[in-house]
């Protein structure tokens, strides 16, 4: 039979434990709080790290009607997909490039390098259909998307792909024109370096001599 001794013992190691398992439990407890505390941190900072680049955007898109002039204009010019561009933060960004996606070219061309981007009040139009810049134009009426990239105010690189999604990168492949496609980086190539395949016939200005097939049909 137990004395009373032997039960007191017993009784004080099981409170030893108890205690024991108690602080491992305060400390586990701690330690996923002072995670889930570390990770909220994070994602506040990464959130106002990238408040800046949320407002910055390109897409394709054709314009209304009421913005042609004439029919002859509308007849061709609504062929071609427009570039609209929007910076809706409070500061500007730099060195911006534009990129455009075509369905007869895997990667994305390098189109347009901008210094500054200054905030704008709404979307502004890039691009249109260009006479005089023929090779530019029959690259735009094959455009099926547009990325782009920048730096914010605070130095760091972003790119926004073609399917709308932000990207944090660093500044070697911004510089190296490398765009993010898909879990995929892509080199980009210059406008000036492919030759678009020729359209079906269209129309053409009045008094317009090229005999070439660069405007497609209506």
């Amino acid at each position: 039979m137990a004395s009373v001794g032997d039960i007191a013992t017993w009784v004080g190691s099981a409170g030893t434990w108890v205690g024991l398992g108690a602080a491992i439990y305060a400390g586990r407890a701690a330690f996923q709080l002072l995670r889930l505390e570390r990770q909220r941190d994070h994602e506040r900072e990464q959130d106002r790290r990238s408040a800046q680049a949320s407002g910055v955007a390109a897409w394709t898109g054709h314009r209304p009607d009421t913005d042609m002039i004439t029919s002859a204009a509308y007849s061709v010019e609504a062929a071609y997909p427009d570039v609209y561009l929007i910076n809706s933060s409070k500061l500007p960004v730099y060195d911006l490039r534009l990129y455009l996606w075509v369905d007869f070219h895997a990667g994305p061309l390098l189109w347009q390098i901008r210094a500054t981007v200054p905030p704008t009040l709404r979307p502004a139009r890039v691009s249109s259909f260009l006479l005089a810049r023929v090779n530019e134009a029959a690259v735009m009426a094959r455009t099926t998307g547009v990325s782009l990239s920048f730096r914010d105010a605070e130095g760091n690189c972003w790119q926004r792909s073609r399917d709308g999604l932000l990207h944090q990168v660093p500044l070697s492949e911004h510089e190296q024109r490398t765009v993010r496609d898909g879990g995929e980086r892509r080199a980009a190539v210059l406008v000036g370096d492919v030759e678009p395949p020729p359209l079906r016939p269209g129309l053409r200005r009045p008094g317009d001599p090229r005999d070439d097939d660069t405007l497609p049909r209506r």
